[in-house]
């Protein structure tokens, strides 16, 4: 089975179980801008041509990380279904095109909120994040909001995806498939 397929398939029942929403949640890991790993939960906006897509700004910490070093890790947990799945690949921009559609899904207030804000850096004196929301959502009342000029994404191309499927025995079903020479093998890891 091919490894897109096998996470469809998980996918698709956690969101049979659990909703969409937490079918899509999964953590991001990258190698910080100190060299230690860096962590956090995104959401996958969907997968295209067998790339993992995720979006936010550039200018974040996890946006610069991602930058400097494109081998990233993403790791699913569906406690719903008992399964967990790791993935590992590297990361590539994608279009400024591709961006303003993820870009114009999100709900208008995540639009604002992408507008107002600085993803990740300190508060400066006096900043009001409501105050600049309210005053962006004022000044296009009527319009579409624009794609920030930091705001993108990365389509995240495995390496190696490897599916965990617990078990009551302890003795937990895990197969692993790698990328080698443009085509994808698998192999069964003892638990």
């Amino acid at each position: 089975m091919h490894p897109s397929i096998h996470f469809a398939q998980y996918q698709e029942a956690v969101s049979r179980s659990s909703g969409r929403e937490m079918a899509a949640q999964c953590c991001l890991s990258s190698i910080g801008l100190d060299g230690y790993p860096n962590a956090r939960f995104v959401a996958l906006k969907e997968i295209k041509d067998e790339s993992f897509i995720i979006t936010g700004s550039l200018a974040s910490r996890k946006g610069r990380e991602v930058k400097i070093n494109p081998r990233v890790a993403l790791t699913f947990w569906w406690s719903s279904i008992g399964v967990q799945v790791r993935i590992q690949g590297n990361a590539e921009p994608i279009s400024v095109e591709q961006a303003k559609r993820y870009f114009q899904k999100r709900s208008r207030l995540a639009q604002l909120s992408a507008l107002a804000s600085e993803q990740g850096e300190y508060f400066t004196n006096g900043l009001d994040l409501h105050k600049e929301v309210d005053r962006i959502d004022e000044e296009f009342r009527a319009k579409d909001l624009p794609l920030p000029k930091k705001w993108g994404g990365f389509a995240i191309h495995p390496v190696r995806m490897e599916f965990l499927e617990f078990q009551d025995s302890r003795l937990h079903d895990r197969t692993l498939y790698q990328m080698q020479d443009g085509n994808w093998t698998s192999v069964k890891l003892q638990p």
